[in-house]
């Protein structure tokens, strides 16, 4: 059982690990037993300072949160290949990417 605290992580790289616990998330923690939020980074979090410098124009700034989108995605188990021609998110937008996030 995984809490929703995990899977809305950006540093939880799916397979019940993540960048604070690589080896396995605890038990406690995935049962909600352990309410550790140490390390604990929201997704939302993670992808608004993709947005915070405004010197940027949008267009950079979605680049910034694309690359940070695929970024999580390949810590939760897709590979490069998936986003250049041929893979399988080729052509995905940000705003599709961060479905999947939602999703995975």
């Amino acid at each position: 059982m995984q809490t929703s605290q995990c899977g809305n992580c950006a540093r939880y790289r799916g397979s019940l690990s993540c960048d604070k616990y690589p080896d396995g998330i605890p038990e406690a923690i995935l049962t909600g037993a352990e309410t550790d939020m140490v390390g604990y980074l929201p997704i939302s979090s993670f992808l608004k300072k993709a947005f915070e410098d405004f010197t940027l124009p949008i267009a950079e700034r979605d680049g910034v949160l694309y690359e940070r989108v695929k970024k999580l995605l390949c810590r939760r188990g897709y590979q490069e290949s998936d986003f250049l021609e041929g893979g399988q998110l080729e052509g995905f937008s940000s705003n599709q990417l961060l479905e999947i996030c939602d999703k995975a």
